[in-house]
């Protein structure tokens, strides 16, 4: 060769290794190795339980979250239905806005616009129920029992009725910019005294709580355990919020009980058919002691007075306890589910981590709490101890970073260890919106490929083995003709082997491989992956990322006959996943494009698919897989 020649060579070897590193950008992990490979071990015969589709809620669900996500249970609640007139349809908004009387119609754009004719008929309650019963999903209403409901005549624009005016208390912290003679009622971060809601508020009516469970249930039939009735919202916590009618009326264990009962049998005897939750309280403090404890020193623990005067016991124990007494007694049970909101005080920064709470006793939480929580563990051991056959119900929570990969983790992690654990419902609060990354995390469990195909309903065991640092989770679950597997994977990319016990693939032992994309809340079709002998491989596995694998087939040991059958999409199109606009607008994969062949050549991350003369090749997450064909292809221009 002479010299200009070599160095046309060499000239063409970077352009077009420069080409294809550009091209494989998105595939290359770079600074990072592979993990040691790992293996999960699932058993169809082991840990047996059935999934509740009641886990699967939002507060306040779309239409949108409902069809397109597949919740099952829709839950009105939040600080505002504590004060809710379902007569008028205006709620004080407590603490969250300034104490004010405002009616549910109103819209900070626009105001109530067209005001409504009859606010009864028209409320957004009833509005609320209504979605709920054309779209045939379950609901929770919060009931109303703290004792005050807003007075006065309903206003439906500013200026609004409310508790904390600047003319009694001018120097408040904040005032509303629309209503500039409303205040938080705060000075200098301490509650006024003059903030006080005796003149927009009026004492619940006798009668109230029965008068609108009839009226519902007049509209709408009895619930028949499709409508869930919650007592009220976080009563250990009314004398901040609604400091404006409760200022210094810390609540008690008496009070709570009291409440309680007076408000379910009231509830009941509008409807006998519906269960009753409770108590919902919002966090660790107020599930071990009253805030009449905590009142003046922020402890609880067996001996703070309140506690100790009811045998030492935690508040939540004790309440199961006197539901059950009562039962006992009378023969009628009041309470149906043990009710708890979660919000975790374990800084957001640790990601997914966090979820290990909900279930783990060796999980010692970073928080100030500084013990095991294990939040699901320890609801079961208070109803087994205290009200057996009480069912279990997370009504709030909230892991935040809702936009991001570690908000996708937390929540599928999440979703997938209220199966396992057995939780019977929950409701997101504030839930990830279709646009978030974590929304992806409802879409792969409950409607994968667009057309309604869901993770199964029956928990089998799966467990990683070998695994020292919880990185790995896992979520198994068996339906007719099916068994799916959500995988998430927090840490480095790594292989995944599956070894199945008690289970016979069926067909060609081709399983599907579902995940979102790298960005976005949509969920794409990867790729098959094949099963032999009962073991299958996915080769290079993300770091934080999940998947769903749906393998035809069936249990050694036959399925109970209740189940229903899930269905597998026989035509997937294959879909890039690294393209993040492949998928339609609607976040579903779209309805056209090839459809892989069940003879495909293989690669270290995928299949390749032959369609004439184009082949597909899926893009992986190995970097050392692509530095070695981008070698070959070197070395194969030298030699030209």
């Amino acid at each position: 060769t002479f010299e200009g020649g070599e160095n046309m060579r060499m000239n063409i070897v970077f352009s077009y290794l420069f080409l294809l590193a550009f091209l494989f950008k998105d595939s290359i992990v770079y600074g990072q190795q592979l993990a040691k490979s790992q293996t999960c071990t699932i058993d169809a015969s082991a840990a047996r339980l059935p999934i509740s589709p009641l886990i699967y809620g939002m507060n306040f669900a779309t239409a949108d979250a409902i069809q397109n996500a597949g919740i099952q249970l829709s839950r009105w609640g939040g600080n505002p239905t504590s004060r809710y007139n379902y007569q008028t349809d205006v709620a004080n908004r407590a603490k969250d806005h300034f104490f004010q009387n405002i009616p549910e119609c109103f819209d900070d754009g626009r105001g109530c616009i067209p005001r409504p004719v009859d606010p009864q008929t028209q409320s957004a309650a009833n509005v609320f129920l209504q979605q709920a019963y054309d779209l045939d999903i379950s609901t929770s209403v919060t009931i109303p029992m703290l004792g005050w409901l807003p007075s006065g005549i309903i206003k439906y624009d500013h200026p609004f009725d409310c508790s904390c005016k600047r003319s009694d208390t001018p120097d408040q912290d904040a005032f509303d910019t629309y209503d500039l003679d409303c205040g938080n009622g705060l000075v200098d971060g301490v509650y006024d005294a003059n903030c006080t809601g005796w003149n927009v508020s009026m004492p619940t009516p006798a009668g109230w709580v029965g008068g609108w469970v009839s009226y519902i249930t007049q509209q709408y039939g009895q619930s028949s355990g499709s409508r869930i009735y919650q007592l009220d919202n976080e009563p250990n916590l009314w004398h901040e919020t609604h400091y404006d009618v409760r200022a210094h009326q810390p609540m008690s264990y008496d009070e709570l009980w009291n409440k309680t009962r007076a408000t379910a049998l009231e509830i009941l005897q509008a409807d006998p058919t519906a269960p009753i939750s409770g108590p919902g309280e919002w966090g660790w403090k107020n599930y071990m002691c009253s805030a009449l404890d905590l009142i003046e020193v922020d402890i609880c623990t067996e001996n703070s007075p309140d506690r100790k005067s009811h045998g030492g016991m935690e508040l939540v124990a004790w309440l199961l306890q006197q539901a059950f007494q009562l039962e006992k007694s009378t023969g009628q049970r009041i309470l149906h589910y043990l009710d708890l909101h979660y919000y975790p005080d374990a800084l957001a920064g640790l990601g997914p981590q966090r979820t290990r709470s909900l279930w783990d006793p060796s999980y010692i939480d970073p928080s100030w709490i500084a013990t095991d929580i294990r939040l699901i563990r320890r609801m079961k051991d208070w109803v087994d101890t205290y009200y057996p056959g009480t069912k279990l119900m997370i009504g709030e929570y909230d892991w935040s970073d809702h936009n991001n990969d570690y908000g996708l983790l937390a929540y599928a992690e999440t979703l997938g260890i209220f199966g396992r654990e057995g939780l019977d419902a929950a409701t997101a609060w504030n839930p990830p919106l279709p646009t978030d990354r974590a929304y992806a995390a409802f879409l792969l469990f409950r409607n994968y490929d667009g057309k309604g195909s869901a993770f199964a309903d029956l928990s089998i065991q799966c467990t990683p083995e070998n695994i020292t640092d919880a990185s790995i989770s896992c979520y198994a679950a068996l339906g007719q003709g099916v068994m799916t597997v959500i995988i998430v994977n927090e840490g480095a990319p790594r292989n995944f082997d599956f070894n199945l016990n008690n289970f016979e693939v069926t067909g060609d032992g081709q399983a599907q491989l579902w995940g979102p994309p790298t960005t976005g809340s949509n969920i794409v079709f990867y790729n098959n992956v094949n099963f032999t002998g009962g073991s299958g491989i996915i080769p290079v596995f993300p770091g934080t990322s999940v998947r769903l694998l749906v393998i035809p087939g069936t249990p050694t040991e036959n399925l109970p006959t209740t189940l229903p059958t899930v269905v597998i999409p026989s035509s997937i199109p294959w879909t890039d996943p690294n393209i993040t606009d492949a998928p339609s607008s609607t976040g579903i994969p779209s309805s056209s494009g090839p459809t892989p062949s069940r003879s495909m050549s293989r690669t270290s991350c995928g299949n390749v698919t032959r369609q004439g003369n184009k082949v597909a090749v899926p893009l992986c997450a190995d970097g050392n897989a692509i530095a070695m064909t981008l070698s070959f292809i070197a070395a194969a221009i030298l030699m030209m």
